[in-house]
């Protein structure tokens, strides 16, 4: 028997060098034998749980981690908030238009650090209530 384990390694040794990868190997072989034709759930569509997102995000959420453009997310929101109020306040027009360029910074840095297809457009006091629909 060990006279066969050593033919049947030595000809995987020669496939390997042929620039194939030990566990195609072993695929190619359960395959051929037919060992794939009777798994559970053969044909079916695999569980949702299975393909929803990734390892990674699974981890980070489990861990209560958030991404910095997600914290930053809601500082712009709360922030929009504010302002808001003090607009109807009828508030300085100078204090209005200082928290308005500081708002509109962090959405630049929040657009350079999240994904492209969440990125914002900047806030007016024109679109403030509308934009604030994003923000929240």
């Amino acid at each position: 028997m060990s006279e066969e384990r050593e033919k049947k390694r030595k000809s995987n040794e020669i496939e390997h060098e042929q620039g194939e990868h030990w566990f195609d190997t072993i695929y190619k072989e359960y395959e051929r034998k037919g060992d794939f034709k009777d798994l559970p759930g053969k044909g079916k569509p695999l569980p949702r749980e299975s393909v929803q997102g990734d390892t990674l995000t699974g981890i980070l959420k489990n861990a209560n981690y958030k991404p910095p453009w997600l914290e930053l997310q809601h500082e712009i929101g709360e922030r929009i908030s504010n302002l808001i109020t003090l607009i109807e306040k009828q508030g300085n027009h100078k204090e209005i238009r200082s928290q308005l360029e500081a708002i509109n910074q962090k959405i630049r840095k929040y657009n350079r650090a999240c994904p492209p297809i969440l990125q914002k457009g900047l806030v007016s006091v024109n679109n403030l209530k509308n934009q604030y629909k994003h923000w929240v």
